[in-house]
């Protein structure tokens, strides 16, 4: 690179820009904060050494060397330029952290070999940190010059006031003792008007009292006199309202009763017409499962007394069929004559449970045992008796039909033979 090249590049300016952006910082910063900005002062002047370098050593660098360090250094002074609008620290450390990764990017730089050139780039360093110093020394002079000037005007101001408050003082303790003297004054009157006072409430309570008393005990003979009279009628007309209601309430128990009575009847009526049925009904499939045998019987008592045409075990197999099917009828209706017995039964036993309620009941006075009584009969009559009734049988009226399948297979093979 030639020393124009160098001299002229784009880095030096930007670390001009971070020691202008570095001075124009307020001066009251955090211990912390202005640690950061002296390590930015010292990196900054130790890449600006090597700017003395060019005179001797700028064929040894490259434009990569130092195009590489632009972009950190720029933005560590963007970052000190919004640190000059913002009170924000945050922006001295990115700066801090920006230049720093400056002098990692600067590791392939060229480093002088002479004794002249170090001591070259160490003279500048150093110069560039002593007129830092030297700057920072006429900041504190001049901060301190300014800072006793302003002592030295409250000191007089100080002085001014207190002349004033010790006048103010003297002022207050003059009219402090004229108050306490008034004070005085008026406490001894004062006295004597409360005490006054006093004895005139004592005297106006006392009479108002008696004549409170008094207004009292006229007004309490007046409201007896007056009230008496109504007091005895309100309790007549108190004790014929009890006696109503009372005569209502056994009216009441009675209408229920009879209500219970009646319904009772009407649904034990229901009842036998059903146990009535059921037993008719029984009677009948009973009949017809009586019907079934003896149809069933028939065919083999013919089989035996009457010889047939052709092949006997043919006649035999359809006859035993014949009979087996009606063996089943027979079955199917005797189970069903029974089932509709035992719901006849059941419907007979709730029948005369209904008919029985009412005068067992009758002479019983726990209304609490009536109803417990009745919640029992209507569970038995429609809730969890009726379920397990009907729950229970079930299991035992299932008719099974394999054995129709199986003789209608037999009378299948017959026929094909």
């Amino acid at each position: 690179m030639l020393r124009k090249e160098f001299d002229g590049h784009d880095v030096w300016r930007q670390i001009k820009a971070i020691k202008t952006a570095v001075g124009a910082m307020p001066e009251a910063l955090a211990t912390q904060e202005q640690e950061q900005l002296d390590a930015i002062s010292v990196i900054a002047n130790y890449i600006s050494s090597f700017k003395t370098l060019g005179t001797t050593h700028s064929p040894l660098f490259t434009k990569g060397m130092l195009d590489s360090v632009v972009a950190p250094l720029a933005s560590a002074a963007t970052q000190l330029n919004a640190r000059q609008n913002a009170a924000n620290p945050n922006h001295t450390q990115q700066a801090l952290a920006q230049i720093e990764s400056a002098l990692v990017t600067m590791a392939p730089w060229p480093r002088p070999y002479t004794k002249g050139a170090q001591v070259t780039q160490m003279t500048t360093l150093f110069e560039g940190l002593l007129d830092r110093q030297k700057a920072e020394s006429e900041k504190l002079k001049d901060h301190y010059s300014s800072l006793r000037d302003e002592l030295d005007a409250y000191k007089e101001d100080a002085k001014a006031l207190r002349q004033d408050v010790n006048r103010a003082e003297e002022d207050i303790a003059a009219e402090a003792a004229d108050v306490a003297k008034l004070i005085t004054d008026q406490k001894g009157r004062i006295d004597t008007v409360v005490q006054d006072g006093l004895q005139a409430v004592e005297g106006l309570t006392a009479a108002n009292q008696k004549a409170f008393n008094t207004w009292t005990e006229g007004r309490a003979v007046e409201w007896e006199s007056r009230v008496q009279g109504n007091v005895d009628q309100i309790q007549g007309c108190l004790d014929e309202a009890t006696a109503s209601l009372r005569e209502l309430q056994s009216k009441e128990t009675e209408y229920a009763n009879l209500t219970s009575a009646v319904a009772a009847t009407k649904m034990a009526q229901h009842f036998e017409t059903e146990a009535m049925s059921g037993r008719i009904q029984s009677w009948i499939f009973f009949g017809f499962g009586v019907l079934f045998i003896v149809g069933a019987v028939i065919p083999l008592i013919l089989q035996a007394f009457s010889p047939g045409e052709g092949d006997p075990w043919v006649s035999f197999a359809i006859r035993l069929s014949i009979g087996a099917l009606l063996a089943t009828g027979a079955t199917i209706a005797i189970r069903l004559g029974s089932k509709r017995m035992d719901e006849a039964n059941a419907s007979k036993r709730m029948e005369l449970e209904l008919r029985t309620f009412g005068p067992f009941l009758a002479n019983v006075d726990d209304k609490g045992d009536v109803d417990n009584a009745r919640l029992e009969l209507v569970d038995r009559a429609f809730g969890k008796g009726y379920v397990q009734s009907v729950g229970a049988g079930t299991q035992e009226e299932v008719v099974t039909v394999s054995a129709m399948s199986e003789i209608i297979s037999a009378l299948g093979k017959v026929v094909n033979r």
